[in-house]
């Protein structure tokens, strides 16, 4: 923008232009430190999620996560103790593979658990992408489809669909409370009544609670937890860190226990703003997990970030 239109303009609810002739651009330097070196740590490594939900191939040809996934009101609400993403069939076919049974994208994240849209189709080519997944140690969450959404194959790719499902759950006929199947060297659970209701509309997963339970059952704890204070977090790890961002979305103080799934690591407590560090020695591990006590002013935010080793050159990077 030109000198000739001072000191710029606006764009009402839409936001602001972001330059150096906004009159209060010279008080800016502070709040542009705080967002390079978050964001430069937000960089880092891959995010750590536990829950991956497949979109359906049919119409609608959307991801709307379960109603009581996010807690708090308005746009921007925050997640619970297990991460989540979603993705199209497509990609998990063209992108991802089982790893220490997990199912793993190259250089990204992994998932614990793949939880399956509730719809009675699938075409074959995903259908056998998740069967060899599930033969190599993946665990999925869902029922069987029971034919194509295409017409391409017709009705052969129907046929199909109905042999890959009958081998893969071993009936088509839903248990009456959710079960455990094993096949290869994963598992799949399935069962009637999984897919809930909500007083509005009908889910088209199972809901959050009931894929924590199935993630605590299978030895998985909650990623962070905040003695139900409203901590909003998010989790990435590299090859020798882990990094947790928090922030007080409240307007008060807090005072609290924060419960990480990190284990046999040394915590500090990063600042964004000032590039400060400082060690949080007042922590306690008991193999699984670590409890660090914190103190949050209101909205405040930080990074506890876990330490494997001396990380000199992001030290280097966080405090210029």
């Amino acid at each position: 923008m030109g000198d000739d239109a001072l000191p710029g303009m606006a764009m009402g609810p839409h936001g602001s232009n972001w330059h150096r002739h906004q009159n209060w651009w010279n008080m800016l330097p502070a709040y542009h430190d705080y967002i390079s070196r978050a964001s430069y740590l937000l960089q880092q490594g891959v995010t750590v999620s536990d829950i991956l939900y497949l979109t359906p191939e049919g119409v609608p040809h959307i991801f709307w996560p379960p109603a009581d996934a996010l807690s708090g009101t308005g746009l921007l609400r925050d997640k619970k103790g297990y991460g989540f993403d979603a993705v199209s069939p497509r990609i998990l076919i063209q992108r991802a593979s089982v790893q220490d049974g997990y199912i793993a994208f190259k250089n990204a994240s992994r998932y614990k658990i793949m939880i399956l849209p509730k719809s009675d189709t699938m075409t074959p080519e995903t259908l056998e992408q998740i069967m060899y997944f599930v033969k190599n140690g993946a665990t999925i969450f869902g029922n069987p489809p029971l034919k194509s959404p295409s017409l391409s194959g017709y009705p052969d790719s129907d046929e199909q669909v109905i042999k890959l499902s009958k081998k893969l759950w071993g009936s088509l006929d839903l248990p009456s409370s959710l079960t455990k199947r094993k096949f290869g060297k994963g598992v799949i659970y399935w069962g009637q009544d999984i897919y809930n209701k909500d007083d509005e509309e009908e889910e088209f997963y199972p809901s959050y609670a009931t894929t924590a339970d199935l993630l605590q059952d299978i030895g998985i704890s909650e990623d962070f937890t905040a003695d139900n204070a409203s901590i909003r977090f998010t989790h990435r790890r590299t090859a020798d860190n882990d990094i947790y961002f928090l922030a007080n979305t409240s307007n008060t103080p807090l005072t609290l226990d924060a419960h990480f799934r990190v284990s046999g690591l040394i915590p500090e407590l990063w600042h964004p703003e000032t590039g400060e560090r400082r060690g949080l020695p007042n922590f306690s591990d008991n193999g699984q997990n670590t409890k660090i006590p914190l103190k949050f002013e209101r909205n405040e935010s930080y990074f506890i970030v876990f330490k494997r080793m001396d990380w000199f050159v992001v030290h280097t990077r966080f405090n210029s």
